[in-house]
């Protein structure tokens, strides 16, 4: 149902006071009838989710019966770089290991990054295994800012 006085400014008006969702559908409403009405396009511009890092991680199956490799990738948009002013030699890949089978069948340790984007391959048996990593921003006397969290990667 379209609504008669949905407009740029009465998205304004709910966005101001705290309905981010009705916002989007009135900004909606207007852009199906004006595609290219400019304060919607900016509106709409603003309530877009800022860039955020993301660490993703990958199990590659190798050529011996025995291993393979993970392969870690992460990114941190210059956008985001620009408003936290981080800098590359914060950045820290948190990484804990479960092993079921083994005696210390839970283990932690960190790789740091030499850059804002990147890839690692760690070498690794096959399972059972799990592997959780997270990006981290550590700096000595700074609080500990986790970035970003990969999906538990299982195999």
């Amino acid at each position: 149902m379209r609504d008669a006085i949905a407009s740029p400014t009465l998205a304004l008006l709910y966005l101001a006071q705290g309905h981010p969702e009705r916002a989007r559908a009135t900004l909606d409403e207007v852009l199906g009838t004006e595609p290219e009405n400019g304060h919607a396009l900016a509106l709409l511009e603003r309530l877009q989710p800022p860039p955020a890092p993301r660490v993703e991680l990958h199990f590659i199956p190798g050529a011996i019966a025995d291993a393979g490799e993970i392969e870690l990738r992460w990114s941190v948009p210059p956008a985001y770089v620009d408003a936290t002013g981080l800098a590359a030699e914060a950045l820290h890949l948190a990484l804990g290991i479960a092993r079921p089978r083994e005696h210390a069948g839970l283990r932690f340790t960190s790789l740091r990054c030499a850059a804002f984007e990147g890839t690692h391959r760690l070498p690794s048996r096959l399972g059972p295994a799990a592997l959780a990593v997270s990006l981290v921003a550590a700096r000595p006397g700074e609080d500990l800012r986790v970035l970003a969290v990969a999906e538990l990667l299982s195999w």
